[in-house]
């Protein structure tokens, strides 16, 4: 055989294991090395090793094969490997390792199972899957990174703990975690946030079945999916068509965007990104102040509140907030003041009850010297009262063209009050004196007036007596 021979066939021999692992399947006591690629049934997603940006590091991953530099989970994100010795192999027991070039283990997937022929499979979902007996294991899924596929779920549990959600990369060049996460969050109200590290950047209430400024849409790139126990917010995804190509990215930035692939399958066309408007960012008229998007300035205070600051609202920063014209002195001389279509406040200093009607709620919180504010955040099929206590944080209001947004009740003097509003407001103890002197006022006229009466027609009749003695 002469050395073209030789060649060809080693080509040859190379071409063939290649090609045995640019499959979708890896089995067990099988390996997926620096330069191996599983790839998903119908060519959609890739797995294998990169170097994101300028970076020199090495990461196991899944990306888009028509968009390889949009990366969508990433195994060792906290570990980076240096050089091209990484090793995924997968274990009879159904445990995924991901080693260095000294075996040093680098991420485990910490799954198991009872048999003893465990698959790795890379669906066209996206999902890399374990699989025995036809029963996922292990899925990356349930472990979220910066992006959100179609079928996979951020979830919020609070009676189970169960928390899923996504965090940036710290940048384009680094993807372990970064500043910026997105989860369900159920402290009082039910709502989605985008936090900095503990600071709330935006937040999207959950109310009444739909998230509130954002209408439900049947459209496969807009829908969404939720589950719910008792109105609370458990989970959210976006369902999965194979015709859809749509992802959700928490970016380094602090931007969390919605994308959908172009018809031409070779990029991405960005549809929404949150913050969306300058009132999406958060707390940004600071306390007791509403933002309005379509005015200008953006920022008001509530009725019966004023700036804290004119001098700082005067050149457009509100995070001083508003404060009330008159001091509030329990007296009976408050009533309600109802604010329609509106992002409810921040559940910050709270009391939430599931099983009170709206007119219980509005009892509760009028007896109550500290209540700032009520609403129905209809838990429970409607039979549920919020109240706000303090200042009132994060409201913005919004247009009829943003769908179906709640009221809330805001506790201000009557001398506030719209006389020809229907308010659910009680007479003031003012009133109350005036009605009652006034109604002493009107008895003791009619009974003088009576008395009047009685008189004279007392009087008419001694005079029939008298007169027949003077005839």
């Amino acid at each position: 055989m002469d050395h073209q021979q030789i060649l060809f066939a080693a080509l040859s021999l190379l071409t063939i294991l290649k090609l045995s692992f640019a499959a979708d399947t890896l089995s067990a006591d099988q390996s997926l090395a620096d330069g191996d690629i599983l790839i998903s049934p119908n060519q959609k997603y890739e797995l294998g090793f990169f170097s994101p940006g300028s970076s020199t590091s090495r990461f196991l991953g899944i990306w888009y094969k028509a968009t390889p530099d949009v990366v969508v989970w990433v195994a060792n994100r906290e570990n980076p490997i240096n050089g091209s010795q990484g090793v995924l192999a997968l274990a009879k027991n159904g445990n995924l390792n991901l080693s260095s070039a000294q075996s040093r283990i680098i991420w485990s997937s910490n799954s198991s199972g009872a048999g003893s022929s465990p698959v790795l499979q890379l669906l066209d979902t996206g999902n890399l899957v374990v699989v025995e007996d036809s029963m996922n294991i292990w899925q990356s899924f349930d472990d979220p990174g910066d992006t959100r596929l179609p079928g996979m779920k951020i979830v919020g549990d609070p009676e189970t703990g169960e928390s899923k959600y996504l965090t940036s990369w710290k940048s384009a060049d680094d993807p372990s975690m970064g500043e910026f996460s997105y989860l369900i969050e159920n402290h009082g109200l039910s709502q989605t946030i985008i936090v900095k590290g503990k600071e709330k950047v935006n937040r999207v209430v959950f109310w009444n079945g739909n998230f509130v400024g954002y209408p439900s849409s049947t459209d496969p790139a807009w829908k969404v999916e939720v589950v719910t126990n008792r109105g609370r917010l458990v989970s959210v995804r976006q369902p999965f068509y194979d015709s859809v190509n749509a992802r959700l990215t928490m970016n380094y930035s602090g931007s969390l965007q919605r994308y959908v692939m172009n018809e031409k399958k070779d990029g991405w066309i960005l549809m929404i990104a949150l913050p969306h408007d300058l009132c999406d960012n958060y707390g940004l008229c600071g306390s007791n102040g509403v933002c309005k998007v379509y005015k200008n300035p953006a920022c008001e205070c509530l009725r019966g509140f004023q700036p804290k600051s004119e001098t700082e609202w005067s050149v457009f920063d509100w995070r001083g907030g508003c404060y009330r014209n008159l001091s509030l002195n329990c007296q009976n001389e408050e009533g309600f003041l109802e604010v329609k279509g509106i992002k409810f406040p921040d559940s910050l200093n709270f009391r939430l009850n599931t099983s009170m009607t709206i007119e219980e709620c509005h009892d509760e919180c009028f007896n109550n010297c500290n209540c700032t504010a009520y609403a129905d955040p209809y838990f429970n099929n409607g039979s549920s009262c919020m109240m706000w206590f303090g200042d009132l944080i994060d409201i913005r209001e919004y247009t009829t063209e943003s769908g179906p947004a709640p009221s809330i009740f805001v506790r201000v003097p009557n001398s506030e009050l719209d006389q020809n509003q229907n308010q659910k407001t009680r007479p003031s103890r003012t009133k109350i004196i005036i009605i009652a002197a006034a109604s002493v006022l009107g008895m003791l006229i009619l009974g003088l007036s009576l008395w009047g009466v009685f008189l004279r027609i007392r009087r008419n009749r001694q005079g029939d007596i008298t007169d027949p003695f003077h005839e």
